[in-house]
């Protein structure tokens, strides 16, 4: 049965005194564990794409305000490794874009190259762009979610070590007291950090059958955009999927309630009235009424199509194994691309690349050319 918000909830007994810091926090981006949970030690491994940004560093935090890069994807393979399941889990990189006296890439230049050189590894061809272009370039590379490669590594264990009385950490040093060593290497003493390395785009195969892929980012609803520059096109507001609806309601059973509310807006929207959706037991009993006035929607409009008198301009729509020139995000000249799929409904169209094989999917038919 669908949960209704209670005067005697759990914010009238918090009190008034949290609901600052609620509403102070509540638009916030989640934190991940920076490691990922992934071990050390994999070779070869792919993921997909599922974050691609341009941020500033969060009020409270060291360098607050400052921009840097950031990039996640989710494991498909290996499904695990040494004893530990990773399909699901996330890889992810970052990079200030600052100056960073202490590191190996020191100056905001040498951070901005390592940042171009990612983009380009995930398929980008910067050449013709400009840096403008940079953040609706990380929005692109989102919406496409390539796949890529990636691999992790651990390094040596540095321990504090006391010289004559002054103190070092592997090659960094000398400290006059070991507890200034300990500062200025937080994780001197510790188990190294599992680091990230991505090498690049990769052709991948998912196996569309089953529901191969775990995400474990949070369950949210698309948001608009229209962003449009130089050779980079950001596609407007998706439809939910199908998992993400299933997601939502599983959340929502769960005692969630924002998915609740998200999923009660989109019953209203396929037209379910309020009372029929209090009427249910679950809320995956409301994702099935959603679902079935979705694909009654779909079956009128086919008839409407059938009715009305064929217009060449109107009615036209690409077919199954027919070949268009397109091009891709970020790309200079458009390609050969063979349509594998259809999606009336959406107007969207899956394409293969006739030169190198790569799959297009979820593709504006008019985005097609010729």
């Amino acid at each position: 049965m669908v949960v209704k918000r209670q005067k005697n909830n759990l914010a009238s007994r918090l009190g008034d005194s949290v609901r600052k810091t609620f509403e102070e926090k509540k638009s916030l981006s989640p934190e991940f564990d920076t490691q990922a949970g992934l071990p050390a030690g994999i070779e070869g491994g792919i993921a997909k794409l599922v974050d691609c940004k341009f941020l500033q560093v969060a009020a409270g935090k060291q360098n607050a305000g400052k921009d840097m890069f950031f990039a996640a994807g989710i494991v498909v393979s290996p499904s695990e490794y040494d004893g530990v399941g990773l399909v699901g889990l996330r890889t992810q990189i970052s990079e200030p874009l600052y100056d960073t006296p202490t590191r190996s890439r020191k100056t905001v230049d040498e951070h901005l190259e390592w940042v171009m050189n990612q983009l380009k590894m995930l398929g980008i061809d910067m050449s013709e762009m400009a840096i403008e272009d940079l953040e609706d370039i990380a929005d692109a590379l989102k919406e496409q979610r390539p796949y890529f490669r990636f691999r992790t590594w651990a390094g040596t264990k540095q321990e504090i070590e006391n010289r004559g009385g002054k103190f070092f950490v592997g090659t960094k040093g000398p400290y006059a007291t070991e507890a200034a060593a300990k500062a200025a290497n937080p994780f001197a003493g510790t188990e190294p950090r599992v680091q990230h390395n991505w090498n690049g785009a990769c052709e991948y195969i998912e196996d569309e059958t089953e529901n191969s892929i775990v995400d474990e980012t949070p369950i949210t609803l698309p948001l608009k955009k229209s962003k449009k520059t130089k050779g980079v096109v950001v596609e407007e507001e998706p439809e939910v999927e199908e998992s993400d609806l299933s997601g939502l309601a599983i959340a929502a059973d769960d005692g969630d309630d924002e998915a609740a509310s998200q999923l009660a807006e989109l019953a209203k929207k396929a037209g379910i009235d309020e009372d029929t959706i209090n009427s249910l037991e679950d809320w995956t009993s409301v994702v099935g009424l959603i679902q079935e006035s979705e694909e009654a929607e779909e079956e009128s409009e086919e008839e409407s199509e059938e009715e009305e008198p064929e217009t060449e301009e109107e009615d036209w729509q690409p077919e199954k194994g027919q070949v268009y020139p397109y091009k891709a995000p970020g790309k200079r000249k458009a390609v050969d691309c063979e349509v594998t799929a259809v999606f009336t409904t959406k107007e969207t169209v899956n394409l293969k690349n006739l030169d190198d094989d790569k799959i297009y999917r979820g593709v504006s038919w008019d985005k097609l050319e010729g």
